[in-house]
C-alpha cells in the first residue's frame, strides 16, 4: 500500500475481530514504530504488551470512567457509541500495546518527549493498518 493511501484510509477501529495478530506481523509494527523521528534520535518511548492481568485492572478503571462520562446526557452521540463499544472489554481487542514516554530529565524533553512518543505511534497505527490490523489511539 502506498504512504499516502495509508494515511487517508487508516480509521479508529474500536470493535475488533477477536483473530490473534501473528508474531511476524506484530514484530512489522513494533519495528514500524521504532522508526518514528525523535530529537537526537533519543527514542524516549516503550512499548508495554499488556497481559491478562494487568488488562482486566485497566479494563476495571475504564469501565468506572466510561459510566462517569456515559451519564452525561449531552455527551455526542458519536462518543458515547465508541466508549459503550471500548467499554465492553476494549472492544474485543486481541492484543494491548500500552506506549510510554520516559520521564525527562531536563525541560526541553517536557515537550520533546510526548511529541516523540506520539510520532512513534502513529507510525505503530499507520503500521498496523498497512498490514490489516486496526487500532484505537
Amino acid at each position: 500500500m502506498e504512504t499516502l493511501e495509508t494515511l487517508r484510509g487508516r480509521r479508529t477501529v474500536r470493535n475488533f475481530k477477536p483473530d490473534p495478530i501473528p508474531k511476524e506481523v506484530l514484530d512489522t509494527i513494533f519495528e514500524a514504530a521504532t522508526w518514528a523521528p525523535s530529537h537526537a534520535n533519543a527514542q524516549p518511548w516503550e512499548f508495554v504488551v499488556v497481559g491478562p492481568e494487568a488488562r482486566g485492572r485497566l479494563l476495571a478503571l475504564l469501565q468506572a470512567k466510561a459510566d462517569e462520562l456515559l451519564a452525561d446526557p449531552d455527551l455526542p452521540e458519536p462518543k458515547r457509541r465508541g466508549l459503550t463499544l471500548l467499554r465492553e472489554d476494549f472492544g474485543g481487542a486481541p492484543f494491548m500495546v500500552a506506549v510510554v514516554s520516559r520521564p525527562p530529565t531536563e525541560d526541553l524533553e517536557k515537550l520533546e518527549n510526548p511529541l516523540s512518543t506520539a510520532t512513534a505511534v502513529q507510525n505503530l497505527c499507520l503500521a498496523a493498518w498497512d498490514a490489516g490490523v486496526g487500532t484505537v489511539w
